[in-house]
């Protein structure tokens, strides 16, 4: 294989944004929209019962425990107590 010219390689890594970046808020909105509806119609859809959800909010919360430690925790609850009052 012959090596690629830089030109080919600064406009791959061009600051042009690709995919669903390049679409606006409402496209990107509108073909998330559609998905869904089809996961419905064809079954593969899932909604979460209340007793699902608190297990996935307890494992996250576990899970951001345990890598950022106590300190961590302890400033988001005081961030969250002071914007509740």
């Amino acid at each position: 294989m012959t090596p690629k010219s830089e030109s080919a390689k600064k406009a791959r890594a061009s600051d042009k944004p690709r995919g669903f970046a390049r679409l606006s808020k409402e496209d990107v909105r509108k073909i998330a929209s559609e998905g869904g509806k089809m996961a419905w119609k064809r079954g593969k859809a899932h909604r979460f019962t209340s007793e699902e959800a608190r297990r996935a909010g307890r494992k996250g919360g576990l899970a951001t425990f345990l890598i950022h430690g106590a300190d961590h925790m302890s400033t988001i609850a005081t961030k969250r107590q002071s914007e509740a009052e």
